[in-house]
């Protein structure tokens, strides 16, 4: 597939919503997990902003999720195994142990079954981080 040419963009990303059934056990467990306060809760419906300004929406649904996610959060652990314990003490749990050479992750599951990527090491962060370090 090649690249356009330089067109301008339709829309903006600014936000990601997910359903849940339980809204206080996901809020309690996200606003844990990414380390954030509730920006604003009206019935049914929780809003975490987040640090590059995008936001984290929780929709209360009635149904149960019923099959594997087709979208997911990649979550940069900087504290390695020992932030998949603590995300595991939150209620999440491991599904799948990943080791490439290209990275190393877990693919885990918060209280409801909602997959994630938890990335303790990729290659693309550690040049990112080093780039980082020569610019400071």
């Amino acid at each position: 597939m090649t690249k356009p040419e330089s067109q301008d963009a339709i829309a903006e990303v600014v936000g990601v919503t997910l359903d849940v059934i339980d809204l206080d056990l996901e809020i309690a467990f996200w606003g844990a997990a990414l380390g954030q306060e509730i920006l604003t809760e009206v019935e049914g419906w929780a809003v975490f902003e987040l640090p590059n300004g995008l936001t984290l929406d929780l929709q209360q649904v009635p149904e149960n999720k019923v099959a594997k996610n087709r979208f997911h959060f990649d979550l940069r652990i900087r504290s390695g195994d020992n932030g998949v314990q603590r995300l595991r003490k939150l209620g999440a749990s491991v599904v799948e142990h990943i080791v490439k050479e290209v990275g190393e992750w877990y693919v885990m599951a918060d209280p409801e079954g909602n997959e994630f990527c938890a990335i303790i090491r990729n290659t693309h962060f550690a040049a990112a981080d080093e780039g980082a370090q020569t610019d400071a």
